[in-house]
């Protein structure tokens, strides 16, 4: 459920949704801690021969951000019908988005 694709007008968006493991098994109230971002991530997807039009990293604010949606538009690697992309930092959660072309 973390993976899917959604159809759109000139063909489709596959969406990966990264999800971090909780550091405690239960939630705590009191842990007030931020988790340090990870970093250093790379995603690879066998695309097949749709083209590939852009790729997006959404991400939610942290606390000593604006409150909006954060958005970083990604630089691909395509290689023989793979696209690596390299997954900006993110705490807690993160959703890349390639927009491939039919």
């Amino acid at each position: 459920p973390l993976v899917y694709r959604r159809d759109n007008a000139t063909g489709y968006d596959l969406i990966v949704h990264l999800v971090r493991i909780p550091p405690t098994e239960k939630w705590d109230v009191d842990w007030v801690d931020e988790p340090k971002p990870l970093a250093d991530l790379q995603l690879t997807a066998d695309v097949g021969k749709p083209r590939l039009a852009s790729a997006l990293a959404c991400r939610p604010y942290q606390f000593e951000e604006p409150q909006q949606t954060v958005e970083q538009t990604l630089t691909p690697d395509v290689r023989t019908g793979k696209v690596t992309v390299a997954v900006p930092p993110f705490r807690y959660y993160t959703m890349l988005i390639l927009r491939l072309k039919q």
